[in-house]
């Protein structure tokens, strides 16, 4: 009987995991692939044709299966490889644990197929050595990932979209990252080189850093709880065009740390009470036979700040200027020292110099904008 309502249940959950949530509008349209529900094939359990392993019900499942885990098993051990689409549901978050502490230097799980489904999970002790090896909870390499009502603790990444390992570069694109609970890792969410992806209704607590941006561009970060974070809340690294709206950012040693990056817009999020700044923001100019410039120019309207704003409410930045060591010898050699105390190295061979740039908040929020 257990195993015929489970059955009907996790039918439900394929119908309903198939929605695509609202998002911003993006420089791609959004691409939906849901599953046709195919064989459900059993992990752990009592009944007959159970399988003990996950991997080996992966292994011989095909596109559009269900694996279905339960959690008399559980812990399961397992470092698990999912290059079919299929959709791998947990019996209940809080029981169905994988948990690979005695696995180190990789991944628990690893995402290489499009339109995978990961549901119903704790998954923990993912960790490294060396952080070359990029370790995570779970590592998406593949397109139309939908990660959703998960807990994600204790690993080196939370969960990890896209990215460098070694000189194989990996994209990843169009996934949804929904409803998860993820503490006390060393990064919650870092998606890199992940574009068009949405980030919504998550609990993102008690990490290294709570979400980090690379390379990417037009991804929706919403409805999120971004709270005491030893890093930063939100952390922006030479990304463009995404649209960070109506989070709870409060709590962390950070609000936002934003690295030459433009062209974003961050509206009605509650942005106050982080330890050392609300927002962090430089921008780079290099300035040699080449010039690489990104403009300042982030959108700030409708955030809440701590307290009623009368009037916009300012956001300060700074530009620098790096100027090779080599032009400036013989005239400017004295701020060599100003870059040793900047950096605690010489080696750069540069010399910074440095402009305070102000942004303004419009439209600051007067009370706590309501999720």
């Amino acid at each position: 009987m257990k195993k015929g309502i489970i059955c009907i249940l996790v039918c439900m959950l394929m119908m309903l995991s198939s929605a695509v949530p609202i998002s911003a509008t993006r420089d791609s349209k959004m691409i939906s692939h849901p599953l046709t529900v195919g064989n459900i094939l059993y992990v752990g359990g009592t009944g007959p044709n159970n399988y003990t392993k996950i991997q080996d019900a992966i292994n011989d499942a095909v596109n559009g299966d269900i694996v279905f885990v339960y959690d008399d098993s559980s812990p399961y051990s397992e470092v698990l490889q999912i290059d079919r689409s299929i959709s791998l549901i947990g019996e209940e978050k809080r029981t169905t644990i994988i948990d690979v502490r005695t696995i180190k230097n990789t991944s628990a799980l690893n995402i290489s197929a499009d339109g995978v489904v990961v549901q119903s999970f704790t998954i923990q002790n993912s960790t490294t050595t060396n952080w070359s090896n990029y370790a995570a909870g779970i590592f998406i390499t593949a397109d139309n990932v939908h990660i959703k009502d998960n807990i994600i603790k204790e690993n080196s990444y939370g969960i990890r979209v896209g990215g460098r390992i070694k000189t194989t570069l990996y994209v990843a694109n169009h996934c949804i990252i929904e409803t998860n609970d993820i503490t006390n890792n060393e990064c919650g969410i870092s998606l890199d080189h992940g574009n068009y992806s949405t980030i919504s209704h998550n609990h993102i607590s008690v990490n290294g850093g709570g979400i980090y941006l690379q390379n990417c561009k037009s991804n929706l970060i919403t409805l999120n709880e971004i709270t005491e974070n030893d890093g930063a809340g939100i952390e922006l690294f030479e990304t463009t065009n995404n649209s960070i709206l109506q989070n709870n950012i409060t709590g962390n040693h950070d609000g936002f740390d934003i690295i030459d990056s433009s062209k974003n817009s961050i509206q009605q999020n509650n942005i106050y009470k982080n330890g050392i700044h609300n927002v962090w923001a430089i921008s780079m100019m290099f300035v040699s036979l080449c010039t690489k410039s990104k403009p300042f120019d982030n959108t700030w309207d409708g955030n809440y700040w701590g307290r009623a704003y009368q009037f916009p409410k300012p956001i300060f930045g700074f530009l620098f200027f790096l100027f090779p060591s080599l032009i400036l010898s013989g005239f400017l050699q004295p701020l060599k020292l100003l870059q040793i105390l900047l950096t605690g190295s010489g080696g750069y061979n540069v010399v910074p110099l440095g402009l305070p740039i102000v942004k303004f908040d419009w439209h600051p929020a007067k009370e706590p904008n309501v999720m």
